[in-house]
């Protein structure tokens, strides 16, 4: 799996939140949804699996959340990775934490069915090619257990073009408002541009078609800003 965050964006990749200021309210809801589903259940120890943990910011409002949740998270980026375990160090301490650096597709493979109560993914699943993210998606399916959860708050184009359009005009345009190095403008207008191309692009409709043909239920897109949404689904 190719890695799309080397260099000055995973180094500097804590300042995209004044680019993208709906940032952490989207990592939020994450959190509130998982802790609403976290109800129905009693036992003690519920598992959830975070596909591009990042800097760790969901992976952390996730284990503050509910006392009950462990979290296994993965992530291919050695430096995101570094800063994460530093980030998180007292969660890994308690054991609640295990920070895996690896391909998602790859661990997913490895891992058995009806192991995880909930997956959780921000920011990460439109960086995929259009074959590796179905492939992703059956594995997340295949890996939850029965009325398991799936949440993903992420990049993910509109259905109108327009909109989409005018979304990701200002999308760049903020890169070149808040960013002070040229380096880290060009290097996320290059991303984001990639992001455009048919075999990577991340699109609302297909992607809630694509949910279902797998065979999730309750498919739902639950917010909408700009370039970006967050869907839920449960198996």
């Amino acid at each position: 799996m190719e890695q799309r965050f080397s260099g000055i964006l995973s180094e500097e990749y804590c300042l995209f939140e004044l680019a993208c200021p709906y940032f952490s309210e989207m990592r939020m809801q994450i959190k509130e949804i998982v802790k609403n589903h976290c109800q129905h259940y009693a036992q003690e120890k519920i598992a959830v699996l975070e596909i591009g943990f990042g800097l760790g910011p969901t992976t952390s409002f996730l284990l503050n959340s509910e006392p009950h949740i462990l979290v296994t998270a993965i992530d291919n980026e050695p430096k995101m990775v570094e800063q994460a375990k530093e980030n998180l160090k007292n969660f890994i301490k308690a054991g609640r934490l295990k920070l895996i650096e690896e391909d998602a597709l790859q661990f997913l493979q490895s891992v058995a069915s009806n192991s995880f109560e909930a997956c959780v993914s921000s920011f990460t699943i439109h960086n995929f090619e259009q074959d590796y993210r179905n492939k992703l998606l059956k594995e997340i399916y295949r890996i939850l257990k029965s009325n398991g959860l799936f949440v993903n708050a992420d990049k993910c184009a509109s259905n109108n073009a327009a909109e989409h359009k005018a979304a990701l005009e200002w999308q760049l345009e903020q890169y070149k408002k808040v960013f002070e190095k040229k380096e880290l403008v060009s290097e996320w207008i290059a991303h984001d541009l990639e992001d455009e191309k048919e075999s990577r692009i991340l699109r609302e409709k297909q992607f809630l078609e694509q949910l279902k043909k797998i065979g999730f239920k309750e498919v739902n897109k639950i917010f909408r800003k700009r370039l970006h949404a967050t869907v839920t689904a449960t198996k």
